[in-house]
């Protein structure tokens, strides 16, 4: 586990460590997962198992995506007036819950979530490979394994980093 930042470092590394899981971690995620669905899509064939693969990956695509906006619209603005008002010396902000551990514990267990939805697409894309060699299936195998990198990458981040950082700004 990453050490906290020191008192005088955590409130202004705080907003800037959602500035960049914006700027970089959420847009590596967004780059895989159109990734995974350009290669998923070049292989669909009527007949092919392809379809309830593409429905899977496109259930968790919708989860993931809605996991970022939340992060993005509600987590971070709140984590950002806390960095602010931490600054400041000022006291806590008044913000949409009473404490960052509400949104902080039901985000890490959508990370548990979105984790397992992976697990599964990855496994029905490795069930459904033809036995004949067709050279696309690895790209599909390889996005999927980017794809996971970038989320476990990302999840570490958050539950390691990022949540215990606000969660003692916070308890300051």
């Amino acid at each position: 586990m990453a050490d906290l930042p020191s008192p005088h470092q955590s409130a202004p590394r705080l907003d800037e460590m959602c500035a960049d899981a914006i700027r970089r971690r959420h847009r590596e995620l967004r780059r895989d997962v159109r990734r995974v669905r350009e290669q998923l899509r070049g292989l669909a064939t009527p007949g092919s198992p392809l379809p309830d693969i593409v429905q899977q990956f496109e259930g968790l695509a919708a989860y993931l995506e809605l996991h970022l906006v939340k992060e993005e619209n509600i987590l971070f603005p709140a984590l950002e007036a806390l960095a602010e008002a931490a600054r400041a010396g000022g006291s806590r902000p008044p913000l949409p819950f009473p404490s960052v551990l509400n949104p902080v514990r039901l985000l890490e267990g959508e990370h548990v979530r979105v984790h397992d939805l992976l697990a599964r697409v990855t496994e029905a894309a490795r069930l459904a490979q033809p036995e004949a060699p067709d050279q696309r299936w690895p790209a599909v195998h390889g996005a999927l394994t980017a794809l996971g990198a970038t989320l476990a990458e990302h999840v570490r981040f958050e539950d390691e980093v990022l949540f215990p950082t606000a969660l003692e700004v916070e308890r300051r």
